[in-house]
């Protein structure tokens, strides 16, 4: 094999090395972007709990300001009556 010919076959190694480091690196790049991606799908469910727990909270506060009332209605119906 002559001088030329090697020099040849080394460099079109060398080139599918650097198409292979190249593919390799998109590679890399775009399990790292499927990373992130599933981290953000992470912070907004984390974020929509912490609405929903906010949210039932915010019911419950509700709900106990309406029996208020009604006790606070059915007191003064009871006084208003002379039942007390």
């Amino acid at each position: 094999m002559s001088t030329a010919v090697r020099r040849r076959t080394a460099g079109g190694s060398l080139s599918k090395l650097a198409t292979v480091a190249a593919m390799l690196l998109v590679t890399a790049t775009m399990a790292e972007i499927v990373i992130v991606t599933a981290t953000t799908a992470e912070i907004v469910i984390v974020t929509m709990t912490i609405v929903i727990a906010i949210a039932t909270m915010t019911e419950i506060v509700a709900t106990g300001t309406m029996v208020l009332m009604i006790t606070t209605a059915v007191t003064d119906v009871a006084i208003q009556s002379d039942f007390v």
